[in-house]
This record gives C-alpha cells, structure tokens and sequence, in this order.
C-alpha cells in the first residue's frame, strides 16, 4: 500500500488584518484545519482562512496480515476490567 502526505499552508486574517499561519504535513484526506486550529489557537479568531497544499511525499508500507488490534485476554474466565 502506498501513503501519499501533502504539506499544507493555512493562512487566516483577523479583524485587525494580523495574518496567522500554520503548516501541516499529513496523510492525504486527514483534516487539516483541525490540525492546524489545534496548533495555532490565531487561526481560531481568523474571519478568513485559506489552505494550499502541494504533494510533500510517498511511501510503501507493507501490508499487515491482521490490522485489527487484538485485545489480551486474560487466563481466567472473568470480566477483564470488574472493579
């Protein structure tokens, strides 16, 4: 399988025309605003924001034969978590 990232700018204006930035790298399809308003608390009060994103990178990653994550069990028949 193939992961494709972008590098995205998000640029914002506030009512006082200060310009608030922020750049993100991340998988293709994540939500960048989120990432970015959560990094950069400016874009928050921004009456404007505007994103550009250009293609930062790819890589193969093998496959997994089970991508379920596997819970232990325990060695007895009770509840895992009884408080």
């Amino acid at each position: 399988m193939i992961e494709r990232w972008e590098r995205t700018a998000v640029v914002g204006t506030d009512g006082e025309n200060r310009e608030h930035r922020e750049i993100v790298v991340h998988k293709v399809g994540a939500n960048v605003l989120e990432m970015a308003f959560r990094r950069n608390q400016g874009l928050a009060g921004c009456s404007r924001v505007w994103t550009e994103s250009v293609p930062a990178f790819s890589m193969e990653r093998q496959e997994e034969k089970d991508e379920r994550r596997r819970i232990p069990r325990s060695r007895t028949d009770e509840e895992e978590w009884d408080w």
